[in-house]
């Protein structure tokens, strides 16, 4: 054996070594990596992967890098158990359609991007049977954001859904879209905070809209009463 293959032999063995001893994890595959016990997630492929495993019990996922759902793909957050996804400093850029399905707590800074950017053309679905809760927690954050043309579909029926950005000079939703809003909590109780803010016209049934600055800034605003 040359001195070469006698330092890769004793290396190798010192690595064996360690790791039997809890102080050094040989690398894995990339995919082990990312999901194995800490439940991250890079792209949308490996998100799937993780809804699969979790589909009966549900779980709390974090997002390691933005999800992007491209124009013509869909994504359904859904789990028969409660989920709870962190998307960090990341978010959902939308250009197809994301539908919230579970009983949800969604929490993420919101600063960089909004925790749901809604793209012209995308569409977000909130199921009428589901418990949610989107909550950006950073200062100048957007909970949900919609472009020209984008669409989103609230609950139709009455139940705790909760749209929240309660930090410094926040907004918990902003439009350039008309924006129907319906059996929605909406607050932005943060310093400068404003509740909604749209370029097209809001529509509120059944809707509570609470800021520290206004609640609502619209061209025009309509409560069904």
């Amino acid at each position: 054996m040359t001195c070469k293959l006698r330092i890769a032999a004793i290396v190798l063995s010192i690595c064996l070594l360690w790791q039997g001893m809890g102080l050094f994890a040989l690398p894995t595959s990339a995919h082990q990596e990312r999901l194995g016990d800490s439940d991250i997630v890079y792209s949308i492929d490996e998100l799937k992967d993780w809804l699969d495993r979790h589909y009966k019990q549900g779980g709390k996922v974090s997002l390691g890098a933005s999800i992007h759902v491209a124009e013509g793909e869909s994504l359904s957050l859904f789990t028969v158990g409660s989920l709870a996804i962190s998307t960090n400093d990341f978010g959902f850029y939308v250009g197809g359609s994301v539908t919230l399905g579970s009983d949800m707590t969604v929490t993420g800074y919101g600063t960089n991007m909004p925790l749901f950017d809604i793209a012209g053309g995308g569409v977000l679905m909130m199921n009428l049977s589901s418990d949610i809760t989107i909550i950006a927690t950073g200062p100048y954050a957007r909970a949900l954001r919609l472009a020209e043309q984008a669409e989103a579909h609230f609950p139709i029926s009455y139940l705790s859904c909760r749209i929240s950005a309660p930090g410094w000079r926040s907004v918990a939703i902003e439009s350039a879209a008309p924006l129907p809003l319906s059996h929605l909590l909406i607050d932005a109780n943060g310093y400068g905070g404003r509740g909604v803010v749209s370029s097209e016209e809001v529509s509120l049934w059944l809707t509570k809209v609470d800021a520290r600055v206004q609640p609502i800034e619209a061209p025009s605003i309509d409560i069904d009463t």
